[in-house]
């Protein structure tokens, strides 16, 4: 006969009724065997299947437990790619849930008990103990001894359960904590980071408000310059006709620089025949000269001789008449004075010759003087080109001569002055002048070509302009009647700046006919 007593025992989580048996033994067993009561065997069969579970329960939990610790010792060993946040959540997860799981175990195997005891059968006092009775209770006790080494487990379990919940709890309010530290240094720096951006969208709006004034004041511009197709169309026509105005110009240009070349190759012969005759003329006046002096000396040489020889005869005929009469003697000294009189006024006649002929000589000496500087004059030959060496960036202003051209090509004469862009006009004459700008610049510009007289009186005589494009090209050819001492050069018609001017750009200028030159006179009479 056996008493069943059910001791309570606390766990971390509920209370579990564990069954302990106390057995009272008797003296004898009866020697006949008897089958158990069903009840019994039902009840029995319960408990088990309720250990059974518990075992199966505690088994897949340990196993869940290892496979946590292997993954947090992987990840210590490297071998995990995870980082320290999130296996650090993970193994406070697994862990909880560990816990939770084990805290459930008693309170599912109390629920168990508590249906097996009520299918305990009720054992009377009267009821005889048998052998099968005996077994059934040292089975009994075994399994209560191993209930109370559960109960043991659990309770060391229980304990260890506890210090872990201590530390999740612990880790909880550390990872609140530094969560909290976490989230107000985030919300500083998102204020930092708001406050940024607030100043930064300022700025943008701003700068958007100005870039939009800005874009309003160029499309006003750009309205303002816009041109309507009928006006481009009109203009682009006007062009192509100037252009081919200009192309005719330029061809009647070359006719007329051909013309003028082949009567300046007709001129420079006659001048060298000039040259040839004047030089033919000067030794024919040193001949005529010379022979001049020759004779008029030798005439003198004569006159000399012839007088001397008379005197030399008179003074024979005097020595041989000295004893002639005194009228003879005065007769002779007579004819004697006339003789010396003749002789005296024909020295004074030739003295006067030589006199005029030294003039005459003088006379033709400036003659050929004249005439030296009319030939130089027909020989000089006034041009310039001079162009722009590399490319430049210039500011240009209305006010200012043009003062890009800094390589001479050619100045003859050295008229025309790079430093200030100026040409002085040596002589009156028509004057041909070619103007090329090779401008890379995106605006419309125009450059006029003044006249500036020696009384200061300034004056436009020419034009030419360039359009709105990349890269323009404008040329221009055309004649200029000037004065002598005039001066000639290039300005804006407004201020331009960053101007590009490139290189090869250029500004020439060709006395074609001189209109102070004359014909040769050649007047040594």
């Amino acid at each position: 006969m056996s008493n069943i007593k059910l001791n309570k025992y606390k766990p971390l989580h509920g209370t579990v009724n564990v069954p302990v048996t106390t057995l009272k033994w008797f003296p004898s067993w009866p020697a006949s065997k008897q089958m158990r009561p069903a009840k019994q065997v039902k009840a029995v069969r319960a408990q088990l299947e309720v250990l059974e579970d518990l075992k199966v329960q505690i088994d897949g939990l340990l196993g869940n437990i290892s496979h946590v610790i292997q993954v947090g010792e992987s990840w210590i060993g490297e071998s995990d790619n995870k980082t320290f946040t999130d296996i650090y959540q993970f193994l406070t997860f697994q862990t909880a849930e560990c816990i939770s799981k084990f805290s459930s175990i008693p309170n599912e195997s109390k629920d168990a008990c508590q249906s097996a005891d009520t299918t305990e059968p009720s054992v009377k006092e009267n009821t005889p103990v048998t052998a099968s009775a005996l077994q059934g209770d040292r089975e009994l006790s075994k399994l209560m001894l191993r209930f109370e080494s559960i109960e043991n487990t659990v309770t060391s379990n229980s304990n260890k359960i506890k210090t872990l919940n201590q530390r999740i709890e612990e880790q909880e309010r550390y990872l609140n904590e530094s969560t909290l530290k976490a989230q107000e240094e985030m919300d500083k720096t998102n204020a930092k980071k708001y406050e940024q951006i607030i100043e930064e969208l300022h700025a943008a709006s701003s700068f958007m408000s100005n870039l939009q004034k800005e874009t309003e004041s160029l499309s006003q511009k750009m309205n303002e310059r816009v041109i309507t197709a009928c006006q481009q169309e009109q203009r682009e026509s006007n062009r192509v006709a100037e252009v081919n105005e200009m192309k005719l110009e330029i061809s009647k240009t070359t006719e007329s620089l051909s013309n003028l070349t082949s009567l300046y190759d007709a001129l420079s012969s006659q001048v060298k025949g000039t040259n040839g005759k004047i030089s033919e003329l000067n030794i024919s006046v040193e001949k005529i000269t010379l022979n001049n002096q020759e004779k008029s000396a030798q005439i003198m040489e004569e006159n000399r001789k012839d007088w001397e020889e008379k005197t030399r005869n008179q003074t024979d005929d005097t020595e041989d008449t000295l004893q002639s009469t005194n009228d003879l003697f005065l007769e002779k000294g007579a004819c004697k004075s006339t003789t010396v009189s003749d002789s005296s006024v024909l020295a004074t006649t030739l003295k006067r010759s030589m006199d005029e002929q030294k003039l005459k000589y003088k006379h033709y000496d400036k003659k050929i003087n004249k005439l030296s500087e009319k030939i130089t004059q027909m020989n000089e030959c006034v041009s310039f080109h001079v162009e722009v060496e590399s490319d430049r960036t210039l500011n240009l202003r209305a006010a200012r001569n043009f003062t890009c051209f800094n390589e001479d090509i050619t100045n003859e004469g050295k008229h025309f002055d790079v430093e200030t862009g100026t040409f002085s006009v040596p002589c009156s004459g028509l004057y041909l002048f070619s103007l090329m700008l090779d401008i890379d610049n995106d605006e419309e510009m125009e450059f006029n070509i003044y006249v500036k007289s020696k009384n200061d009186e300034e004056h436009n005589c020419h034009y030419t302009y360039v359009i709105e494009d990349d890269h323009n090209i404008t040329s221009v050819v055309f004649p200029l009647n000037l004065s002598k001492e005039d001066e000639v050069y290039i300005r804006p018609e407004e201020d331009y700046f960053h101007v590009n001017v490139r290189s090869k750009s250029y500004f020439s200028c060709l006395l074609i006919k001189s209109l102070k030159k004359k014909a040769l006179t050649f007047d040594f009479c």
